[in-house]
C-alpha cells in the first residue's frame, strides 16, 4: 500500500492512476452496455419468435378446421343423382406477416411442403376419381371397404374426402 501511496504522490503516478481508472470504469460501462444490448435483442427475438409460432399455430388450425369440413361434407344431390360436395378443397394461404427465419428449421421446412402435399393430394383424388367407378345413389357419402388403398395414398387423402362415393 505505501508504494502506491508514494506511486501516486507525484503527479506523473495521478495522471495513470486517473488513467487506468478511467479506462477500467470505461470498459465495465461497455461490457455492460453490450451485455444489455445482447440480452434486449434475445428477449426481443424471443417474444418475436412466440407470435410467428402463433401466428402459424392458428393458419394451421384453419387447415385444420376446412379439411375437417372438407371430410364431413355430405355434399348436395346433382340432377344424376350423384352427390356433389358443398365446401371447397383446403387450401393453405400463410399470412404476409409470418417471418419463416424465426421459426424453428423443422417446422418451417415441414410448413413449407403442405402446399405441395395438399396439391398432390388434389390431383391424386382427381385421378382415382376419373379412374374408379362412381356409385350414382343418393347415400352418404363412404369409400367402399373393397377399396385396399396403400397407407401412404390414404395419408394423403385424410383432409381431401370424396366429393362423391367411390366403389370398385
Amino acid at each position: 500500500m505505501d508504494s502506491l501511496k508514494n506511486f501516486v504522490s507525484d503527479d506523473f503516478g495521478k495522471a495513470i492512476f486517473t488513467v487506468v481508472g478511467t479506462l477500467l470504469v470505461t470498459g465495465f460501462g461497455v461490457w455492460l452496455g453490450a451485455f444489455k444490448e445482447i440480452f434486449t435483442d434475445w428477449w426481443k427475438r424471443r417474444r418475436q419468435a412466440r407470435y410467428h409460432a402463433m401466428l402459424l399455430a392458428v393458419t394451421l388450425d384453419q387447415l385444420v378446421d376446412d379439411c375437417m369440413t372438407a371430410a364431413f361434407d355430405d355434399g348436395i344431390a346433382d340432377q344424376e343423382g350423384e352427390r356433389v360436395r358443398t365446401s371447397a378443397n383446403p387450401a393453405i394461404v400463410w399470412p404476409d406477416a409470418l417471418d419463416w427465419p424465426l421459426l424453428n428449421t423443422e417446422v418451417m421446412y415441414r410448413c413449407l411442403l403442405l402446399p405441395g402435399m395438399i396439391k398432390s393430394a388434389i390431383e391424386s383424388l382427381a385421378f382415382i376419381r376419373r379412374t374408379l367407378p362412381v356409385r350414382r345413389t343418393m347415400r352418404s357419402i363412404s369409400m367402399s371397404a373393397s377399396i385396399d388403398l396403400p397407407l401412404s395414398v390414404c395419408r394423403h387423402f385424410i383432409c381431401l374426402s370424396g366429393s362423391r362415393a367411390i366403389t370398385a
